[in-house]
């Protein structure tokens, strides 16, 4: 019988996850599954277990109990993809992921993890920051730095509704309710009246370039969902080796009340001033400092970021 190991943020989403996975708990035990579980911490992060866990040479099946921020964080400790087969149970505010890949209901989900076999592949994207800082007041410092996602990587307005979100008190609250993926839509709404444009370019694998005046934001995307259910790239497949970028340039307040609601359609690439594009890699740059965002976790601001796809694939139980 195989062995599975179980990943936990016990505070992630307000708690959800520590009670998601005491229901887990008791179905291995009454079924006679057997796992090791291992909790995250101050001293030991998520991203410090997955490092233990795929060091080896073994293949190891892994189940992360959280939302895309501990998926994140989870694919980031990977020390070899080679030998991981990957599960997740999502219990965060978005959950875009999950959504994505049209996960069934927790107990089906697990119903087809715990089978231990590969059921389908799905792309790693990167974002290497080539200057960074932690406020938007100081200049950027060169650095060469990797973070990997799983969802998108953002650069201005979406990755600034991160950051607000994750400072909100109301964040908490809502999760408890299950309405988490609100606190994106008015941090939005509420940011719209404030965010300021800057010049930003953007080039392409093959050299070209687009440079966009008053852009309120660039997001690259592997999956087609971010911020709760925002689908910026309608066309986005994660096993297809391209990225998908949206860009937003020169809309006003009113502007964002007449199209948001259309980016949960994926429609809204129809309105003037929304831009596509499609490629194995952007670099994207700009005058000033923005945020940036891997999967809606902010760690620093930058000016030069370049987005690609890992050549490695990650192995998915689900």
């Amino acid at each position: 019988m195989s062995l599975f190991h179980f990943v936990v943020n016990p505070a992630g989403a307000s708690g959800d996850a520590a009670r998601v996975w005491e229901r887990t708990k008791a179905r291995l035990e009454r079924e006679g599954v057997s796992y090791q579980v291992y909790f995250s911490s101050r001293d030991r992060s998520i991203g410090m277990i997955m490092g233990d866990l795929t060091s080896g040479e073994e293949t190891v099946n892994v189940i992360v109990l959280g939302g895309d921020g501990t998926f994140n964080e989870a694919i980031n400790g990977v020390r070899s993809f080679d030998h991981l087969r990957l599960g997740i149970l999502p219990c965060g505010s978005g959950n875009d992921l999950a959504r994505d890949l049209g996960l069934p209901d927790r107990e089906a989900a697990l119903d087809i993890m715990l089978r231990g076999e590969t059921v389908r592949t799905t792309d790693l994207g990167y974002v290497r920051f080539y200057n960074k800082t932690a406020s938007l007041q100081e200049a950027p410092v060169p650095c060469d730095e990797i973070r990997l996602f799983n969802v998108s990587c953002g650069m201005g307005y979406d990755a600034e509704i991160c950051v607000l979100a994750d400072r909100s008190p109301l964040k908490n609250v809502l999760n408890r309710l299950g309405i988490g993926r609100l606190i994106y839509l008015l941090n939005g709404a509420y940011l719209i009246f404030r965010a300021k444009k800057y010049p930003v370019t953007i080039i392409r694998d093959d050299g070209t370039e687009q440079v966009y005046p008053r852009c309120l934001f660039a997001v690259v995307m592997n999956h087609r969902y971010e911020g709760g259910g925002v689908m910026f790239c309608p066309h986005a497949d994660a096993d297809d080796g391209l990225l998908d970028l949206c860009a937003a340039d020169g809309q006003n307040s009113v502007d964002f009340f007449r199209i948001v609601p259309h980016t949960y359609k994926g429609d809204h690439l129809k309105y003037a001033g929304v831009y596509e594009d499609r490629s194995r890699s952007f670099r994207l740059k700009s005058g000033v400092p923005l945020w940036v965002h891997t999967d809606g976790e902010v760690f620093c601001a930058s000016g030069d970021i370049e987005t690609g796809i890992l050549e490695q694939k990650l192995n998915l139980l689900i």
